[in-house]
């Protein structure tokens, strides 16, 4: 699902807590409580986002993203003198295991190892990256490049679109888990 969360409000009615999602917005002014529940990738195209989760506080600027796993808590806060421009990409969390599963048992349907529970649990401290060699990077690259040029434009993203941004996820952030 695609939708665009601006001074307006939200283009379409959806479930944070549920399904997969894109959401391009565009702020200058900006006080919210966060509301997802799923793996999550906040990223800024242009501006600052500050964003305090579980009291740390993560000042998130153009190029840099976000990772959070859903079960934070927290807020994000825009105060900037033109409109902050931003993607999140919410991913169902199911989808996350099965790329893990593949990267560490391509065998295996869902992963029995550690790393999930660990990439799942409260104890999966938020991320704050800006490499431009990450595969995670790349994909929100082009994303941004394409939806940025028009935002109000009808997208559809299907589930193979939700899995390759988690195996860009996993293949990025694995080698932090096995040290």
């Amino acid at each position: 699902m695609y939708v665009i969360a601006d001074d307006k409000g939200l283009s379409k009615n959806c479930s944070f807590h549920k399904e997969n999602i894109v959401m391009y917005s565009s702020f200058q002014n900006l006080e919210s409580k966060l509301n997802y529940k799923n793996f999550s990738i906040k990223y800024v195209i242009d501006g600052i986002e500050n964003y305090e989760i579980n009291g740390q506080s993560h000042r998130i600027k153009k190029g840099e993203f976000l990772l959070c796993n859903g079960t934070e808590e927290g807020k994000i806060s825009i105060d900037q003198p033109i409109s902050t421009r931003g993607i999140c990409i919410g991913i169902e969390s199911h989808q996350i295991a099965e790329a893990l599963a593949s990267h560490i048992s391509p065998d295996s349907a869902v992963p029995e190892v550690h790393p999930f529970t660990f990439m799942s649990s409260p104890e999966f401290s938020q991320c704050q990256f800006m490499s431009k060699s990450s595969q995670i990077t790349k994909v929100l690259l082009g994303l941004s490049t394409i939806i940025d040029k028009n935002p109000h434009d009808e997208y559809t993203f299907e589930k193979e679109f939700y899995f390759n941004v988690a195996e860009s996820i996993v293949s990025d952030y694995i080698p932090f888990i096995e040290k």
